[in-house]
């Protein structure tokens, strides 16, 4: 597990870090780098992976599903975290 304080350093991991990624958990509102621009940039360099966004605001003021990622509103519960995990990972 990489873990990181920004949307920038997370990037900055990923592009040191050999091994595949499989998902990105990202807050939709960061410092540096808000999560849906940490996604796309994620994106270009490691296409396919998966991303699964959390934040406090309604998803439908968001809009994320057209970026083809999974969405957890906060606050949320372990077990909530795990199952929505799992959908994303096991998306086509």
């Amino acid at each position: 597990m990489l873990e990181a304080s920004n949307g920038r350093e997370a990037l900055q991991l990923a592009r040191i870090h050999i091994a595949p990624i499989h998902l990105v958990i990202a807050d939709v509102v960061m410092p540096e780098m808000g999560g849906p621009e940490l996604a796309r940039q994620f994106r270009a360099e490691r296409p396919g992976v998966r991303v699964l966004f959390v934040s406090g605001y309604p998803n439908r003021e968001l809009r994320l599903e057209e970026m083809g990622a999974g969405y957890l509103q906060k606050p949320f519960t372990t077990s909530a975290l795990l199952t929505q995990i799992r959908q994303v990972l096991d998306a086509a």
